[in-house]
C-alpha cells in the first residue's frame, strides 16, 4: 500500500490520475470496482441464488453480467465488508492482500526452483511491485494475478510427484484464480498453454515416464476451470439477448488502445525496467540449478505475453494479410473478444461505468473523500 493510502483505508482511494492517463475512464474503473467487491459480499450474504441480479440498470437481469463479478475475490473482500459495511475498506484491503499473496508466492516458487531465498526475496518483490502491476492497483481485474505463482509451483509439485494435497490445492486455486476477473482468466490460460511444455518435461522425468504426475496435474486443472465455468452462463445469456457488444466493435474497441509491435518493446522496456529485465535475462541464461525446461517455459509465457499484447495487429507472419494470433483467439476462443485491452497480456497480464452504486448520482451520505480532494461512492446498504 502506498502513503498516504496506508494511513486512511476506509476513507482513500488510489489517485486515478496520477496511476492512469486514460482520464475519466481510469475513475469509472475504480468506482465500478469498489461496488463490484462491496456488491459480491453483500449478495453472497443475503441473496446469493441473485448474485447476478445486481442494483444497478434496473430492470434489466443479470446486471451484474454486464461487468466483472471478481467472486474470486470475495474469500478477501467479503469478511472485511460483512465486519466493516465500508467498500472502500474491503477494495484497499484486497489489493493490499493481493500484492502480498503475489509477493510471498513468487518468492516461494522462486526459492523452490533456484535454492536461492535471496532469488526468491528479489523476484517477490520484481513481481509484486512491477509498474505493470502497481499501475494498475485501480483496475483490480487485471492486476490481480497474485494466484500465478502458486498456481505454477502447485502444478510443478503435481507433475514432478503428485499428492493429494498438492492436487486439490490446484484445483481450488485454479478455480479462485479464474473466477478473479475475465482478463485475469485469459492471462491464466495464455500462461498454462505457454508453460505446459515444462510441466510434460517435469512429469516425463519422474519414474513412471509422467503418465500418473500428467494426469494428475491436468486432472486438477480441469476440475478447477470446470468448478469456475457456471459463472459464465449469466454472461451467455446476455450475449444471447443481444447486449454484448459484436465481434466486429469489439475488434474495434481492441485496436484503438493496441500498440504496434514495436510499442510493445518500448512499453515492455519502459514499464518492467532494465534492473528487472538484466536480471531476468541473466536468470534464464545463467548455469544453474534451475531446470533447463522451467527455463524454456517462462521464456515462452514471456514471448506469448509479448506478442498477444500486440493485439490484432501483429499478423501470424509479418508483413502478410494474414490474422494475428489475438483476432483468431477471439473468433475460436468463446468470450476472448469481450477484454477491449490487448495490453493486459504484459503482465503474464465490458465496458460498464454506472458511475455509482445505483446507476445515479451519489448523495453525500454515500460519498468518501479521496486524498486528492475527489469522491469515491459507497454503496448504500
Amino acid at each position: 500500500m502506498s502513503w498516504p493510502l496506508c494511513l486512511a483505508p476506509g476513507h482513500v482511494l488510489a489517485d486515478p490520475a496520477r496511476l492512469d492517463s486514460s482520464g475519466p475512464w481510469a475513475r469509472a474503473d475504480l468506482d465500478l470496482l469498489v461496488w463490484i467487491l462491496a456488491w459480491v459480499a453483500h449478495a453472497l450474504r443475503t441473496q446469493p441464488a441473485a448474485l447476478f441480479q445486481a442494483n444497478i440498470f434496473h430492470p434489466a437481469p443479470d446486471a451484474l453480467a454486464s461487468s466483472e463479478h471478481l467472486i474470486g475475490l470475495a474469500p478477501l473482500a467479503a469478511p472485511v465488508f460483512w465486519l466493516s459495511g465500508n467498500a472502500v475498506l474491503a477494495y484497499n484491503l484486497t489489493l493490499f492482500a493481493v500484492v502480498w499473496i503475489a509477493a510471498v508466492a513468487t518468492c516461494a516458487l522462486v526459492r523452490t526452483w533456484t535454492g536461492n531465498a535471496a532469488a526468491g526475496f528479489f523476484a517477490g518483490a520484481a513481481f509484486a511491485f512491477a509498474p505493470l502491476v502497481t499501475g494498475s492497483w485501480i483496475r483490480l481485474h487485471v492486476s490481480a494475478v497474485h494466484l500465478f505463482p502458486l498456481l505454477l509451483l502447485l502444478a510443478w509439485r503435481v507433475a514432478r510427484r503428485p499428492r493429494a494435497s498438492d492436487v486439490v490445492a490446484l484445483a481450488i486455486v485454479t478455480s479462485l484464480q479464474f473466477l478473479s476477473g475475465a482478463y485475469v482468466g485469459f492471462e491464466l490460460i495464455a500462461l498454462l498453454i505457454a508453460f505446459s511444455p515444462a510441466l510434460l518435461s517435469t512429469a516425463r522425468s519422474s519414474g513412471d515416464g509422467g503418465r500418473f504426475g500428467l494426469v494428475a496435474t491436468v486432472s486438477a486443472l480441469a476440475v478447477g476451470a470446470l468448478a469456475a465455468a457456471p459463472s459464465m452462463l449469466p454472461y451467455l445469456r446476455v450475449r444471447a439477448a443481444g447486449q454484448l457488444p459484436s465481434f466486429e466493435s469489439s475488434l474495434k474497441m481492441v485496436l484503438l488502445s493496441a500498440p504496434t509491435p514495436l510499442g510493445v518493446g518500448a512499453e515492455l522496456g519502459r514499464e518492467l525496467t532494465w534492473p528487472v529485465t538484466t536480471l531476468a535475462v541473466v536468470g534464464l541464461l545463467w548455469p544453474g540449478r534451475v531446470a533447463r525446461p522451467v527455463k524454456l517455459g517462462l521464456a515462452l509465457v514471456a514471448l506469448l505475453g509479448a506478442v498477444l499484447s500486440a493485439g490484432p495487429r501483429l499478423p501470424l507472419v509479418p508483413g502478410t494479410g494474414l490474422p494475428s494470433l489475438y483476432e483468431i483467439a477471439m473468433h475460436v476462443v468463446p468470450a476472448c473478444a469481450r477484454p477491449r485491452a490487448s495490453s493486459c497480456y504484459r503482465s503474464s497480464r465490458s465496458p460498464c461505468s454506472p458511475g455509482s452504486p445505483a446507476g445515479r448520482s451519489p448523495t453525500p451520505r454515500e460519498q468518501r473523500r479521496h486524498g486528492d480532494g475527489t469522491r469515491a461512492s459507497c454503496p448504500p446498504w
